[in-house]
């Protein structure tokens, strides 16, 4: 392991070469595509003539402010194009060549002391007089990329003679790299290099733009971000000088092999899990001898991934079925009661007010106003529900997270009684007592047959409601937030699934007093993974610790029947208050008034930095808890 990890350490540390900096930028030597050759005639793949191309231009929008192309005579363009017409590709490229040497015009500039010849164009044809670069490219009928290969070429040494091809006198074989068994050993060292360096997907998908198989979604096996493909190109060379192979060859076989699609290369700065990068560094560490402490850490790292695939394996086919359920149900083929809903629960990062798409440099040091975003996906529906409030109105706690999942349960569009929930492992949102009692008073009043409330490993905890979130964020770099209401558009608009509801204080309802009379306390919740409840056991609750634990623990958390009030249990969302307007830090408030106030434009000035001395919390008509 140690010897390894210096081979990546050596193989990142060299110096890049010029040849692999042009690589990078640009691979000159590469295949032209198929579909397309540098010099080949638009007007022939089209089936257009020089005049209706010309047309159909002007009818876009006019080339240049001089509007050249506009000026040109019909029969010009005849001439021109019937001339254009007998030429080959060569004769083509050495006029147009000429005519761009003629158009040349050089001028000298000093530069830090020393002078600079530099060549420019003034692009003028007889009879169709002077033109614009745009104008040049569609009257000779060439694309952009090949017109500045063919100024490049001038400016380097003014020839009339075309460049030769970057393919020229190579060997069009089929795959030589197969016989010689390069192709396989690529594979061997991919693939052993991913069983020891890679991490099982995290549930971050990329999108491929080819897939072996019908998985359009298959489980990937990440490289750590360190590496690139010159790396891996000589770490490989290292390890098999026998079977060399050019930087091309490898590169095409690393983005073309079906075999090797699994296998991908971490974008920088990505989240990682605490527990794996630490696991492996103690392994990289342990002396060479001492082999039982190796094999132990070795054990405990594969038993955490076994943990996160098994997890990562349900939470992937409950949606499936999730999904399909929805299908079915809106096609008529499925009964309400027949299906299961599976819903992802999270909190978003919060999103820091004002926010404008051109950022002034001052806020970059100021504290801004927090909007907390909590997302509910449901796959039934296949709709994300984000519920946005200001940080003044309510906290991130149970109350929260409960009286959200309440109304989201209460106005659903299927009101199937199966449901299956995901969410992460924290303990102060999710994992808790309250939550625990919440879904056993559900299961315990008959609201709902079964719920089924299981936990990502932690550390790979990344699902749907991320990939929302995340729309929501791109959609947010090119939109001023100075309100709630102004980041519900930017919600709503960032995906056909996304909508946002915008949740005040009066929103949040105390679950954790209304429910506390009723249960006990319940111990130990943090070493269990899965939980159930059925109303056929009212005030039960069945644990287990993961997806290959067999057993369950059960345990009753309902108090006796006799010590509570079974009407006033029955409806315990009409006795509820609401917990009403939290406010704010006063010491954050007075900086925020005092520093951020002026940034933000007048209109909103007095919603998001008030004076906190004289401000008064809004008076807002009380909302009586939804229930179903």
């Amino acid at each position: 392991m140690n010897d390894f990890d210096e081979k990546i350490e050596t193989a990142i540390g060299e110096e890049i070469s010029e040849e692999e900096i042009a690589f990078e930028f640009g691979d000159l030597s590469a295949e032209p595509n198929e579909h397309y050759h540098p010099d080949e005639s638009y007007a022939l793949m089209k089936g257009f003539t020089l005049v209706k191309r010309v047309v159909e231009y002007l009818s876009d929008k006019p080339c240049c402010s001089k509007n050249c192309c506009g000026l040109w005579n019909e029969n010009h363009l005849k001439k021109h194009e019937d001339d254009l017409n007998r030429l080959s590709k060569k004769e083509k490229k050495i006029v147009i060549l000429t005519v761009l040497r003629n158009c040349a015009f050089m001028t000298e500039k000093t530069r830090y002391s020393g002078k600079r010849v530099r060549v420019r164009f003034s692009f003028h044809y007889e009879p169709f007089d002077t033109m614009c670069a745009s104008a040049f490219r569609l009257l000779f009928d060439i694309q952009i990329d090949a017109f500045k290969g063919l100024l490049a070429h001038l400016k380097s040494n003014m020839s009339v003679l075309p460049p030769p091809h970057g393919n020229r006198g190579k060997s069009r074989k089929p795959d030589t790299l197969a016989k010689k068994g390069v192709t396989e050993k690529v594979i061997e060292f991919m693939s052993t290099l991913a069983e020891d360096q890679g991490e099982y997907s995290t549930g971050v998908y990329v999108r491929q733009k080819k897939i072996s198989g019908k998985d359009k979604k298959p489980d990937l096996l990440w490289l750590p971000a360190c590496f690139n493909k010159s790396t891996l190109l000589r770490m490989y060379r290292t390890q098999y000088p026998d079977h060399p192979v050019g930087r091309t060859s490898f590169v095409s076989l690393l983005d073309n092999e079906p075999r090797l699609d699994h296998i991908k290369i971490r974008s920088p700065r990505t989240d990682m899990c605490d527990y794996c990068e630490l696991q492996k560094r103690r392994i990289a560490g342990i002396k060479p001898h001492d082999e039982k402490k190796v094999e132990q850490l070795i054990k405990e790292l594969a038993a955490h991934q076994k943990a996160y695939q098994g997890e990562r394996s349900i939470y992937n086919s409950e949606r499936k079925k999730a999904l399909t359920d929805g299908e079915k149900f809106r096609k008529g083929k499925l009964k309400t009661e027949d299906c299961i809903e599976h819903i992802s629960i999270d909190y978003g990062q919060s999103i820091g007010a004002p926010s404008t798409a051109d950022q002034l440099g001052g806020t970059y040091f100021l504290q801004m106003r927090n909007f907390h975003l909590f997302g509910i996906y449901s796959d039934l529906d296949n709709a994300f529900l984000c519920y946005a409030y200001d940080e003044r109105e309510a906290g991130k706690g149970s109350n929260e997270v409960i009286s959200y999942l309440h109304h989201f349960l209460s106005n659903r569009t299927i009101q199937t009684p199966h449901i299956r929930i995901h969410a992460d492992n924290c303990r102060g949102q999710n994992k808790n007592k309250f939550v625990m009692w919440y879904f056993i008073w559900l299961a315990a009043t008959g609201r709902v047959k079964r719920v089924e409330f299981k936990f990502m490993i932690k550390g790979h905890t990344q699902f749907i409601v991320d990939s929302c979130i995340g729309n929501i964020k791109k959609e947010l770099r090119g939109s001023d937030i100075f309100c709630l209401e102004h980041l519900k558009e930017v919600i709503d608009r960032s995906a056909v699934t996304n909508n946002a509801i915008i949740a005040t204080g009066n929103n949040v309802f105390n679950w954790k007093t209304g429910l506390s009379p009723y249960f006990q306390d319940y111990d130990g919740i943090s070493k269990f993974q899965h939980f159930a409840v059925d109303s056929d056991e009212p005030g039960i609750i069945w644990a287990k610790n993961g997806f290959d634990d067999s057993e369950w623990t059960k345990r009753k958390l309902l108090k006796s029947n006799k010590s509570i009030n079974q009407k006033k249990f029955k409806e315990i969302p009409k006795y509820l208050s609401p917990v009403g307007f939290k406010g704010g830090n006063f010491k954050k408030e007075k900086n925020l008034y005092e520093n951020l106030r002026p940034y933000v434009k007048k209109k909103w000035q007095d919603t998001l930095c008030p004076n906190p001395e004289t401000f008064e919390p809004p008076e807002k008509e009380k909302i009586v808890c939804p229930d179903w």
